[in-house]
This record gives structure tokens, sequence and C-alpha cells, in this order.
């Protein structure tokens, strides 16, 4: 409890320093009148003042990993908006971010709109600004500025502001009719809500405001379920050199935040710097989708859990000692530090998309400074507790129920590789079983040892509790995790065309079996009754492009919609000519507005 409150007040305090460092643009709202008839054609006139000496990106930027400036109004039954109206840019050119389109000072956009019969009194309407300013040599992280006035239904009085300093250039015919034409110069992005700290929410544009949200994201992956089987680990490792001095121990703990730093910073680059050196995009977390990848990890992970559960020890030679994964040696904790950050990996959004898309838009050396920052966050819990070798003296040293917790610990590494290499062996998801089959490992061997070296009928009737709760819990979970209510077709480049030629709203989802963020989308917005109601009632045709393999035709069409990783779900529709695109973990609630806003 209190580390995690101390957790939390380093992680406020990053956000106010971030905050109070940020600059930003001005949003104002004016109307064309003063009030409206139902009926009534209006427009809004969204006023963004850009800070003087900064430019924002505009509506059109010349690179797709550049963020454009987008009003949104949310959902509202008083009035139905018409496409914003953006003005032309202005192209510079600067001697570090090259050429750009941008827009300075005032910047008005305009968004007609009518109102609904029905519309009463006075209601209050709400929307957002995102945008993302830039200096002479460096693009900020994205902001999202919310907005919202009161709208006036009665007497008709919808052009009485015409004249005002916010409609200068304002085209009168757009209050005419409704516009039909659909938007054709960029999708739409939505970053469904966060309960932690982002980019684009708590909006710091400034490169200390980035470095500090990314230590402060670094330091929460420690929490993510991937890394959770190296925590209770490294703890242990941790604890067995207390034994050593605090120096030697304080330098076991840089080099597990030097394995994990630098792993983690060249893998983020790898994603980051792709396109220049490989012509293309990678995305965050596709080294699972290589089988030459996974099968040495799960292999290493397995033999590192079998050797853990003493069931035999390796000798090596001298000259080659340091390069078991000990945790007494400075390259055994390097190592470990790496496996940490590469176990990470799929498990790091919804924080970590926003930042490597900051980060594809920086020169290289803000990018790897932002990118470094995260691991630096990600490796800061070892090294505090690698400076406090007494916390580590706290637990039992020695005995057999010593020996019992360090050997079911081992059961956390076996599961990991079993998973890994279930994804390799069974289709998705059926690979959950084999991780079953080592929870009940577990919980017989738990139980069968206990019976050994217990001195009591209570720590006999203790082991089989949690030996029935590892196994009903396993169950229930392998269950759920393999049982789909709602029924997908096979995402293919033909499938998607058959589909799109239908006329219907076309959701792609693009998953794999490694990544567990995916799963937990599947689980809570595609198991929920309500989504899946209204998907069927709306007639939307649901394809699944699944990346386990790196050969997936799903490949393609991610990077097509400049995707950084997964989960990323597209939804097409016949009246937007290119979709809408949820990045990271969003919610039913998230889902269904979008389904609205596609119709």
């Amino acid at each position: 409890m209190r580390q995690s409150y101390i957790v939390g007040v380093f992680l406020m305090m990053f956000s106010a320093v971030a905050l109070a460092a940020a600059p930003k643009a001005a949003v104002s709202v004016s109307l064309s009148g003063s009030s409206f008839a139902p009926g009534d054609r209006g427009a809004i006139a969204v006023a963004v003042d850009v800070p003087a000496g900064l430019h924002a990106q505009s509506h059109t930027p010349l690179e797709d990993s550049l963020i454009p400036l987008v009003v949104k109004l949310k959902s509202n039954p008083a009035l139905t908006p018409d496409d914003a109206v953006y003005p032309s840019p202005t192209i510079e050119e600067y001697p570090v971010l090259g050429k750009v389109s941008v827009y300075t000072g005032r910047v008005l956009i305009y968004v007609p709109f009518t109102v609904q019969a029905g519309a009463a009194g006075v209601v209050k309407v709400s929307g957002s600004v995102s945008l993302q300013l830039c200096d002479d040599a460096t693009c900020f992280i994205p902001d999202n500025v919310p907005f919202s006035f009161d709208l006036s239904v009665g007497a008709s009085q919808a052009t009485s502001n015409l004249k005002t300093d916010d409609f200068p250039k304002f085209d009168a015919t757009l209050l005419t009719a409704r516009s039909t034409t659909a938007p054709t110069t960029t999708s739409t992005t939505i970053q469904p809500a966060k309960a932690a700290p982002s980019p684009e929410t708590a909006g710091p544009q400034s490169l200390v405001g980035a470095v500090l949200l990314a230590l402060g994201v670094g330091v929460i992956f420690n929490f993510v379920p991937c890394v959770l089987p190296v925590l209770p680990l490294k703890a242990m490792g941790f604890y067995e050199a207390a034994e050593h001095d605090r120096k030697r121990t304080i330098l076991f703990g840089l080099a597990f935040s030097a394995g994990m730093t630098l792993l983690f910073t060249a893998l983020a680059l790898l994603v980051v710097l792709s396109k220049s050196i490989f012509g293309k995009q990678i995305q965050w977390g596709e080294q699972f989708a290589h089988a030459a990848f996974v099968w040495p990890m799960a292999i290493v992970l397995l033999l590192l859990g079998v050797s853990m559960m003493g069931l035999f020890t390796v000798k090596l030679p001298t000259s080659v000692y340091g390069l078991a994964f000990r945790h007494d040696t400075l390259t055994g904790n390097a190592l470990w530090g790496g496996l940490t950050a590469i176990l990470a990996t799929p498990c790091t959004a919804p924080l970590f998309p926003p930042l490597i898309t900051y980060a594809i838009a920086q020169p290289p050396l803000i990018a790897f400074i932002t990118m470094t920052a995260v691991g630096v966050g990600m490796s800061l819990p070892y090294l505090i507790l690698s400076a406090f070798p007494q916390l580590a003296r706290k637990f039992p040293r020695t005995g057999p129920f010593a020996e019992l917790f360090k050997q079911m610990m081992a059961f956390l590494l076996i599961g990991t590789a079993a998973w890994l290499a279930g994804i390799r062996l069974l289709p998705d998801p059926k690979h959950w079983w084999l991780v079953f089959a080592v929870v009940v490992v577990a919980a017989i061997f738990l139980v069968v040892r206990t019976g050994q070296i217990a001195r009591s009928n209570q720590a006999l009737v203790v082991s089989l509790v949690l030996a029935f709760l590892m196994i009903t819990g396993g169950l229930v979970a392998a269950q759920r995790l393999t049982y789909s209510p709602f029924k997908w077709q096979p995402f293919t480049p033909q499938a998607l065309a058959l589909a799109r030629d239908k006329k219907q709203i076309v959701l792609v989802e693009f998953t794999a079996s490694w990544c567990l963020n995916c799963k937990y989308i599947e689980q809570t917005v595609y198991h929920n009754p309500a989504t899946i109601a209204r998907l069927e009632k709306e007639g939307v045709i649901a394809l699944k492009a699944d990346l386990t393999d790196s050969s997936a035709p799903g490949w393609a069409l991610l990077n097509e919609l400049g995707g950084t990783g997964i989960p990323f779900t597209a939804i097409y529709s016949p009246s937007i000519e290119k979709p809408i695109t949820l990045e990271s973990i969003y919610t039913s609630d998230t889902l269904l507005k979008t389904l609205e806003k596609a119709k």
C-alpha cells in the first residue's frame, strides 16, 4: 500500500511539472446567430489561437506521422453537424523539420449544423480540438483541448452574428443546405479514454514534459500482466544479492537497469526509425509474430523455470559462467533486465502507442531521449530496491517452505513458456489450455510438496485450498478465453473488398495470440451482450485480422492505416472514404459511439 502511494505521488508530480511547462493553444467558440428555431441552419466558428513563435500542423499535414488539426463535436440530439470546414494551410520550410503544412496565429474552423426538431431551451454542446504544436525544430506531444457552448433554441435569429470578427470569410451558402460531401483528406482517429495519463489527455507539449511522462509510463509498465512473472523472481534475486554489501547490490541493480533500458530503447527506436531505415513502418511488439524469436524465448523461459525448480543444475565452463541468468553477477542481472523489457512489449498499451506516435514525428535525438526515458522509468523500481537491500532481508532466507515458494515462482516462467510455445503449436485460442495444464501441474505439485514438508495439518489444508482456487480459477479463465459469443470472419483483402461492396459498416479488428491487451478487449467489449446486439442490429460485418504470424495478410493493411502496434481497430462506412480507427484499448461505449459516428 505504501509503495503504491509513493508511486502515485511521483506520477502526480510528473504530471504537474509537465502541465506547468506546456505551451497551450487557446480555443474559443462563437455561433452564427444568437438564437435558433428547430430546422434552422447555423454555423459554429471554432477559433484556435496558436501561441506566437509556434505553429500547428494543419488539417492536411504533409507526413502521415504528423497529427492533423481536427475539430470534433460530441454527439448531441439537438443538432446535426456537417463536416468541418478548415482554412487553407501555409507551406513552410524549417531547417530541422523540413517542409510542413501549418497554421499560425488565429485559425478559424467552421462547422455548419442543422437544429433538430424537438430541440428547445438552452442546450449545452461540447467538443474538442486535437492538434500538434511545433516550433522551428521540434514537434511537441499532441494536445486535445475541450470546448463547450450554449445553443439557445427559440426564436429564429440564425444569422445575426455573421458580421462579427469570427466570421470574416465564412461562406454563407453553407447555411442553405446540408453538406453531403464525405471527408476525403484524412482518416479520423479516436483515442479511447484512458485510466492513466497519456499524451493526449495529460497534454505535455515540451520535451521536458514528454520525458517526465515517459518516466511515469515506464514505472507503470512494471504492473502489466506480461511482466508479472519476472517481478517476484527479481525481488528474490535482490534478496539473494542482499547477502553482499550495499555497493555490490547497487551494481547489480544498475546492471539490471542498463539491460532493461538498452534493450527497451533499441526495440522502441527500431519501431520509430523503421520507416526511414527499412522503408516501412514496423509495429511495436511485431517480434512476437516471428517463430525465430518466439521459440528461443520459450526455450529460455522453460530452462530458467526448470532450473529454479532444482530439477537439474547447469554446469558451464568458467569462461562462460557469467552468461547464465544469475542474480549474483553483473551479466546475469543485465540479461534479466533485457528479458523483462522483451516480456513487457505485448502489454504496453494504452500508454505507449501515443508516445511512439510522438517520437516518430521527432528528430532522431529527441526520439532517442524519449524512448530511453521509458526504459529508465521501467527500471527505476528495481534500482531503488537494489539500493535498499534491507527490504529484501525481511523475507525468510532458508528452509523447505522458502524453497517451495521459489519453486512455485518457477511455474510462472514455465507457464509463460507454455503460452509462447502454444501460440506457435495450437490455433488461437486453444493454446490457453496448454497454460491451464501448467496451472494444474503447479497445483498438484504444491499439495504433494506441502504434504512432504509440513509438520501440521493446517499447512496441508492451506495448500489444498490454494490448489483448488488455482485449478478452478484457471479452468474458468481458460473456458472464457477459448469461447467467443461473437462470430468473426477471417480477414483477407478479398474479404474486406467484398464486405465493403455490400455498402454496410465493416469492422476490422487487428489482434494476435500473443497480444494480451487484445484479449482484454475481446473479453470485455465483444463478450458484452449489448455490444453484440448492436453490431448485429446494424448489420456490421466483422473481420478478424489475426497477426499472430509474420506472414498474416493483415500486416499490410495495418501498415497502410499507420498503426504503430496492436490492439488496433478500423471501422469502414459507406459514407466516408477512409476508416475511423480505434487505437489501443477501448470500451464498449467507445465502440458504440464510433459506430454511430460511422453511420
